[in-house]
Parts: C-alpha cells; sequence; structure tokens
C-alpha cells in the first residue's frame, strides 16, 4: 500500500473569503433545500480541486493522519457483543431491522444527525457509531479482530475530520458525506483483509485520509454521497413511522 503523506495546509479561515459571491447558502444555517443547493452547486468552486474544495478535501485528508488526541469519544465501549446497540433501543431496534432496517441506513441518519447538531460534542455522539455499523454492514469481510485493532485510531481520525468540517460554518454541510467516507474506508480495509495483507493502525488512517480527500474533493462524488445519503434517511425515517404505528 501507498503511503499516505499530505503537504501542510493553512486552516480553513479563508474559504469564507474564497467563497465570497457564492450563493448564500455556503454560509450560516442550512436548510435541507439549502443543502440540497450547497451539494448541487459544489462544481462552482472546485476549480479541478486546487480551489476553495480542494483545500477543504486536503486539509480534512490531514486531519484524519494527525497524530492530536480527538477526545469526547468512548473508545473502550467501541465494540461489544453488538456494536451497534446502545444508539437505539434494543427491542424497538429489533423491530426496526425485522421492518428492513439497514446498517447503512442508520449511518446516512447518524450522519444527517451529526450535520445538524447544534455542539460538536453532539455531533461527535453521532459520529461515533458509523464505524462499528460500518463493519457490521461489510461483515465478513472484515475480521472483527482487524477492526478491534485498527479501531481506536481510526475513530479518532474519524472525529478529527469532523471537527475540521464543523470548525467553518462554510464546509459544515459536507458532514453530510462522513457516512460514505467510513464506509469507503472499511471497505479498503476488507480488500486488503481479503488479499491476506497486514492491516496496521496507521494503514487504516492512510486509507481514511485517501477517502476523506477522494470524496470531498471530486463533486460529483460528494453529490452522490449526498444524494444517496437523502434518499436512506428517508427509507430510515419511513421505517420508524410504520413501526411507531
Amino acid at each position: 500500500m501507498a503511503t499516505f503523506e499530505l503537504e501542510a495546509l493553512p486552516e480553513l479561515e479563508g474559504i469564507d473569503r474564497e467563497w465570497e459571491g457564492a450563493a448564500p447558502v455556503w454560509r450560516g444555517v442550512y436548510s435541507q433545500g439549502e443543502e440540497e443547493a450547497f451539494f448541487e452547486s459544489l462544481p462552482e468552486y472546485a476549480a479541478g480541486g486546487r480551489g476553495a474544495l480542494g483545500r477543504v478535501a486536503a486539509t480534512a485528508a490531514q486531519a484524519a493522519l494527525s497524530s492530536s488526541t480527538a477526545g469526547g469519544v468512548p473508545l473502550g465501549q467501541l465494540y461489544g457483543s453488538r456494536p451497534d446497540r446502545g444508539f437505539i433501543d434494543g427491542e424497538f431496534e429489533d423491530e426496526l431491522e425485522a421492518a428492513g432496517m439497514s446498517p447503512e441506513m442508520l449511518m446516512e441518519h447518524f450522519g444527517h444527525a451529526a450535520a445538524a447538531a447544534e455542539s460538536e460534542a453532539e455531533a461527535e455522539a453521532f459520529i461515533f457509531p458509523l464505524l462499528p455499523l460500518a463493519a457490521k454492514f461489510l461483515l465478513p469481510k472484515v475480521g472483527s479482530m482487524v477492526m478491534r485493532r485498527v479501531a481506536p485510531q481510526l475513530a479518532r481520525g474519524t472525529v478529527r475530520v469532523l471537527r475540521t468540517l464543523r470548525r467553518n460554518p462554510s464546509t459544515r454541510p459536507l458532514v453530510r458525506v462522513m457516512p460514505t467516507i467510513v464506509r469507503r474506508t472499511v471497505r479498503d480495509i476488507a480488500r486488503q483483509v481479503d488479499r491476506g495483507r497486514p492491516i496496521t493502525p496507521q494503514t487504516a488512517l492512510g486509507y481514511l485520509a485517501h477517502e476523506t480527500r477522494r470524496v470531498l474533493e471530486d463533486p460529483r462524488a460528494a453529490r452522490h454521497a449526498y444524494r444517496n445519503s437523502r434518499a436512506l434517511d428517508r427509507r430510515y425515517h419511513l421505517i420508524c413511522r410504520r413501526v411507531l404505528r
């Protein structure tokens, strides 16, 4: 596997200036309609990956590889007998699964909730389930022992990406694509496991950085991730309504 090394980049403080003249949806609080407009207008800011969108992608990818500690993640509880237990009442969850709920739908629901969260701590609480849910979604391709070995560092890297995107209101809607980034990262790891290649925590972080940059700097990939997220989140709510009747 290639070594992922990203050049040191300035923080995103200048992004608002770079996007001056953009539609108002690039600033402030976003409704669902404004978020859709946000993702539809992404190609205007891509500039071949070298403009504002490219800077966002590179800075978020660098954050994934950072050695700083991300607090607030209950890493000791990352895996249990049921990795997604505890986020939804167990009995209700069984009903949801029987009605067709999938880990992928839950991931997208949590991604939406993280994007709408009012505080960083609340957003992190919603991002925390993504990794165990992605592992469950891809099982049995990813061995549980492999994920136990890399999960703490991978969870910290995911939270660092979240914090980078949330730091500036102009980039906060991009939190909506984090479930896609996490799924693609776990899928990359699964492929290496299938090929019998060793997976270290640093290798896992390299895949996280790689997929973070791939999704965020490509407006088509980000827009596709958003549309998929929106569709799955709607199915999540439809299933919940049927179960609660």
